[in-house]
């Protein structure tokens, strides 16, 4: 089993980075697409730099059930106000802790970052409906 197991890691290891298992489904513009006969082989221009398609329903079921975390922000590339939305979904978590605790000031952050948090949330749910919520590169294949 571990023979195998080895021979799997060295296999995928070896054919990883080549261009054999990068293929997908999706559809190729024509114009990133070149073939050379000198070599006989088919050499993808920016295929590997060009980003697959985001799909509406799954960014809208990612901000539905994981949009506090960011996690939506993260799949369309915006990378930045991912890493804002769960800092301040954690100082929110904090501050509840806070408020637990007896203290007034983790009441009143809790409150605060709270309802700063939510907006947030409910806002970017009703722009990726509406569409304007758009992954950083190109748009979306619904």
């Amino acid at each position: 089993m571990t023979k195998i197991l080895k021979i799997l890691v060295f296999v995928l290891f070896v054919f990883g980075s080549s261009n054999l298992f990068a293929i997908q489904s999706y559809n190729v513009p024509q114009s990133k697409i070149e073939i050379s006969n000198t070599s006989h082989e088919l050499k993808i221009v920016n295929f590997l730099q060009s980003e697959p398609p985001k799909s509406l329903i799954f960014t809208f079921f990612l901000a539905l059930f994981f949009g506090l975390l960011g996690l939506h922000r993260v799949y369309l590339g915006l990378g930045g106000s991912a890493i804002g939305k769960f800092i301040l979904t954690l100082a929110f978590v904090g501050a509840i802790f806070l408020a637990l605790a007896g203290t007034a000031v983790g009441v009143f952050l809790s409150v605060i970052v709270g309802a700063i948090v939510i907006i947030w949330h409910f806002v970017d749910i009703v722009n990726i409906l509406n569409g304007n919520l758009k992954p950083e590169k190109g748009d979306y294949d619904i």
